[in-house]
């Protein structure tokens, strides 16, 4: 059975961006992650039935992957703490200063 690729965002320590394991976190290698904007990154996941399909948030905006993080678009200006995959094609986000949640 093949492992998923595992994700993680590296904000303090160089190289900074995207980072992506194949190996369950033994190596780590950066990611292209053409089109994210801005440094303030804020989370990172990967939809649990397909690991090519990457978000990343921001202070500003929300992030979407479709080919494992190597381009993303925009699909919220709304930047958001935390992601979470409701289903296939439902995302919930978190917002900053927000007691509450938006759908996308």
């Amino acid at each position: 059975m093949a492992t998923a690729r595992t994700y993680a965002l590296s904000t303090e320590n160089s190289p900074v961006g995207l980072h992506a394991s194949d190996d369950q976190g033994l190596t780590w290698s950066l990611v292209a992650a053409s089109g994210l904007v801005g440094s303030n990154l804020t989370d990172v996941k990967a939809a649990p039935y397909d690991s090519d399909i990457v978000l990343v948030s921001s202070q500003t905006a929300i992030y979407r992957s479709t080919d494992g993080g190597l381009t993303f678009t925009s699909v919220s200006a709304v930047g958001a703490w935390r992601l979470f995959f409701k289903s296939v094609d439902t995302i919930i986000a978190i917002p900053f200063g927000s007691a509450g949640s938006i759908q996308i």
